[in-house]
């Protein structure tokens, strides 16, 4: 059976029932959304016979995340939880802690042999290319530590995909960003 979500403009489909559950999953489907099979009436993911369960094992897995007793009453999970959840993802995912050296050594070198390249003068530029460098990383790792998270692929082909689609943005807010401050 194929599957359809309804946006107000327009429709997003079809879907086989494995690429639905995966984006409930994912989180990339909400329980509100309108989705619909071929030759039934919109109804909300949430309320679809065939979703309904996968929202609630969702909603279990993601309450799961933070042990403290926060997460059970609704409250905003505290700072040491956050910290321990960080801890845990970097310690079972050690490719993100390796690909954040990497980013920072970048960045470092970079900055390090435009100052020893360029004359006195010019050294402020140099400071300035590599806080921007710094954070071009540092959003490409965000990017990659939350694909991650979600179970997604994020090696350096997806890499070298994102910067040839976001890179020219992404350099550009690194640098108004750091222009602001």
């Amino acid at each position: 059976m194929r599957y359809y979500i309804k946006f107000q403009n327009y429709e997003d489909g079809p879907h086989d029932l494995v690429a639905m559950i995966r984006k409930i999953r994912r989180g990339s489907l909400e329980e509100t959304a309108l989705i619909y099979a071929e030759g039934e009436a919109p109804v909300a993911a949430g309320r679809h016979p065939k979703f309904a369960s996968f929202f609630q094992e969702a909603k279990g897995a993601s309450a799961a995340v933070f042990s403290d007793t926060s997460s059970r009453t609704g409250e905003s999970p505290k700072f040491t939880e956050l910290l321990g959840f960080g801890w845990r993802f970097f310690q079972k995912n050690l490719s993100a802690s390796i690909y954040i050296a990497a980013v920072v050594l970048l960045a470092v070198t970079i900055g390090l042999l435009l100052n020893s390249a360029l004359p006195n003068i010019l050294k402020v530029i140099a400071i300035y290319i590599s806080f921007v460098m710094g954070l071009f990383g540092i959003s490409l790792t965000s990017l990659a530590i939350l694909r991650m998270h979600r179970g997604q692929p994020a090696g350096i082909g997806w890499l070298a995909e994102q910067i040839s689609i976001h890179g020219i943005s992404l350099l550009t807010f690194s640098a108004v960003w750091h222009s602001s401050l």
